[in-house]
């Protein structure tokens, strides 16, 4: 009897002292997953403060490259849109022209040319109108024996440059016999010229003086 509860007693101090043991090792694993977790936390915030402060930089960045950019951009808009918006009213102004006008705006430019073609002989190139009419204006202007010749030809055949968005391409092309001088007497050229000189003026003109802001 004595020796059962002997070993009873050994069964009691051995299961009290796993369960010291058991405690012990939980308390340290409890201990050591507390630190872990709280490394962890403290990384994270960390990193997210190192995130944040990088995302802020990004957006400062982002934020001055658009408010340098934004009024660039908006400048550009106003000044495509007024300079469409000139050209637009320039085609309209042309389309209710007279054909007689117009071929008088051109025989204005053509008296430009004279004094640069004097005493040559000319071959010239019709675009846009009557070569009838053309040939009248220009024996008109320099004489029947200083024109060698006169054909008409379609605009893009020319390869002149034009006004971005001018609707109307009328004119002669002028070249020496000896291909030295080539004179563009244009509706374009007059319009580049008007643009040159007054866009501002027509652009006020065209927006009641409220330009766009």
């Amino acid at each position: 009897m004595e020796e059962l509860r002997s070993t009873e007693i050994l069964d009691k101090e051995i299961h009290e002292d796993a369960r010291k043991k058991a405690e012990r090792i939980l308390a340290n694993t409890d201990a050591e997953c507390q630190k872990i977790l709280d490394d962890v936390a403290v990384r994270i915030a960390a990193v997210t403060q190192e995130k944040k402060t990088v995302y802020a930089d990004k957006l400062a960045a982002v934020r001055k490259d658009a408010d340098s950019s934004v009024p660039l951009e908006k400048e550009r808009f106003l000044v495509s849109f007024e300079g469409k918006s000139v050209v637009s009213a320039i085609n309209a102004y042309l389309r209710n022209l007279s054909e007689d006008k117009r071929l008088y705006l051109i025989g204005k430019l053509l008296k430009r040319f004279k004094p640069v073609v004097a005493g040559t002989r000319l071959n010239a190139s019709v675009f846009g109108m009557k070569e009838a009419a053309a040939r009248t204006l220009l024996a008109a202007e320099f004489g029947t024996d200083a024109i060698l010749g006169c054909k008409a030809v379609p605009f893009e055949e020319t390869a002149l440059d034009s006004v971005a968005g001018l609707e109307i391409h009328e004119g002669i092309v002028l070249e020496t016999e000896d291909k030295t001088i080539r004179c563009r007497v244009t509706l374009n050229e007059l319009v580049e010229e008007i643009l040159d000189t007054h866009s501002f003026e027509l652009a006020e003109t065209l927006f009641c003086g409220r330009l766009p802001q």
